[in-house]
């Protein structure tokens, strides 16, 4: 509830304004201007937008992460702590400083344990780089707490049934009940529902909504978009919602492949290109093994391209079998002239939700 008072200083109350429309929104120009607020405003408005091929962007986000490493240097403390600390490691992230902000996550992760936040954050980056034990833990460690990254692993397993029950028996009023429906209503797209599923037929604004809009925007479009032509990302791995953080680069294998199909002679050697790139910087990731099943099966390469549909199969091993992305799946692996069969495969780690604790909200007090 937005409670509106005509009293006050003239800048707070512009923020207050913004912060009660459709979608939050900090009244800032740009990194000096954000004073305290810099976490805030990274996180909500500069980061979400470091995905483009963008030159200002990626200055101003240089420009922030130098304010908020001065802060840290100097020694002052300001407020929104842990945030700040998050600010850091996603504009490292957004910039390709991939090592630089896993570190950076492990020591937050390591001095204080029991921040939500932080070990959230880290198993999701665990979980995209391949690291799915460590992912697991780090989910398991904070569950009662945040269930968000146990929930997205059971998602990203392809259990969305179950991860959905969860999610409906929180309830309304849990804090995270409406990021993680946005969670799941996004991957429900991208395991290839046709329709919207009723619980995302009421979504608020943001990326989720967009992907099943009529017009989408933003990361949504170049997500929806079949073949899409833009610009190289700064960096394969983006900070963008969980299981679309390769998307601009997905793209970009999308639009090569597209220009292949049109009988550009070099495009099926990008798009090889591409697979390699998304292959370093998220290996295991099943939807980048089933992108590059395709384009090694366009290069003449059936083995390898069956080699990879085996992986993602492994990792959808326990998937709900009516997702149509893991029905095609196993119905072109059912008739594959050769190689292992999925079936015949150890079953990967996929995780089993255990009972979870009262709510969490985070605060931003030490």
């Amino acid at each position: 509830m937005c409670i509106r008072d005509s009293n006050g200083d003239g800048a707070w109350r512009r923020r207050a304004e913004l912060a009660c429309g459709d979608r939050f929104e900090l009244d800032v120009k740009g990194p000096k201007d954000a004073g305290e607020l810099l976490p805030l405003w990274a996180d909500t408005t500069l980061v979400p937008t470091l995905y483009e091929a963008n030159a200002s962007a990626r200055e101003r986000a240089l420009e922030a992460l130098a304010l908020l490493e001065l802060d840290e240097n100097n020694e002052t403390p300001g407020r929104l702590q842990h945030r700040r600390q998050r600010a850091r490691v996603d504009l490292a992230l957004s910039l390709g400083r991939i090592d630089e902000a896993q570190q950076r996550l492990a020591a937050l992760v390591d001095a204080q344990p029991h921040v939500p936040l932080y070990a959230r954050h880290l198993a999701w980056l665990a979980s995209r780089r391949g690291q799915h034990d460590r992912a697991l833990a780090l989910a398991r460690r904070v569950q009662a707490l945040d269930p968000t990254a146990r929930l997205a692993l059971e998602m990203d397993a392809g259990r969305m049934r179950s991860a959905l029950v969860s999610i409906e028996a929180m309830g309304e009023d849990h804090p995270h009940a409406a990021r993680l429906r946005g969670l799941w209503c996004g991957l429900a797209w991208k395991f290839g529902m046709s329709e919207a599923p009723a619980a995302c037929t009421d979504l608020p604004p943001g990326f989720a909504h967009e992907l099943w809009s009529d017009a989408p925007s933003g990361l949504a479009r170049i997500a929806t978009d079949p073949c899409p032509e833009l610009d190289a990302p700064a960096t394969v791995l983006t900070v963008a919602p969980w299981g679309f953080e390769t998307t601009p680069t997905e793209a970009m294998l999308r639009g090569a492949l597209c220009r292949a199909d049109a009988g550009e002679t070099e495009a099926l050697g990008q798009a090889r290109e591409h697979v390699s790139r998304l292959l370093s910087a998220t290996p295991d990731d099943p939807w980048i093994s089933v992108l590059a099943a395709e384009v090694s099966q366009r290069s003449g390469d059936a083995p390898s391209a069956n080699a990879y549909r085996v992986a993602a199969a492994q990792r959808w091993r326990d998937a709900d079998p009516d997702l149509p992305a893991v029905a095609t799946l196993r119905r072109i692996l059912e008739t594959a002239p050769a190689g292992p069969r999925a079936a015949e495969m150890a079953p990967p780690a996929v995780p089993t939700m255990a009972p979870l604790g009262e709510p969490y909200v985070e605060t931003d007090s030490p």
